[in-house]
C-alpha cells in the first residue's frame, strides 16, 4: 500500500468515507452538560468507539438525512430558547482620546551673545 501522507486512522475507514486525521486543524469546542458527558462516555465504553469519532458520525448523518437535520435544528431551537437570551457582553471601553497636539512656541530671535 502507498502511504499518501495520510494518517493511518483513514485506512480504516468504511470505503468511500475518510476519517480526519488525529491533526486535523479545524476543532470546536463543546460544552456538554454532565449527562450528556456520561451518555456519550457510558457509549464509548460499550463499543469503544471515541467520542469525538461518534459526533463526526452524527455531523455526517445530519448532513446526509433532511429528516434528521430537520429534528436537529427543531431541537437546537428548543435548546436555544430553554437556555434563555444569551448574556448582556459589556461593550469595548472606548480608546482614550488622541492627546491634543504639541504646541510651538512662536519663533524668537536667537539669543544675544
Amino acid at each position: 500500500m502507498v502511504d499518501h501522507g495520510r494518517h493511518s486512522s483513514e485506512h480504516s475507514a468504511s470505503p468511500g468515507q475518510l476519517r480526519y486525521p488525529r491533526g486535523y486543524p479545524k476543532r470546536i469546542t463543546l460544552d456538554l452538560t454532565v449527562e450528556d458527558h456520561h451518555a456519550l462516555l457510558g457509549a464509548r465504553y460499550a463499543d469503544r468507539v471515541p467520542m469525538a469519532d461518534r459526533l463526526r458520525a452524527l455531523v455526517s448523518l445530519w448532513r446526509e438525512d433532511p429528516s434528521l437535520a430537520e429534528a436537529v435544528s427543531t431541537r437546537a431551537q428548543e435548546l436555544l430558547l430553554a437556555a434563555g437570551p444569551a448574556p448582556a457582553t459589556t461593550p469595548a471601553p472606548e480608546p482614550p482620546p488622541e492627546p491634543p497636539p504639541a504646541a510651538f512656541d512662536e519663533p524668537t530671535a536667537p539669543p544675544a551673545y
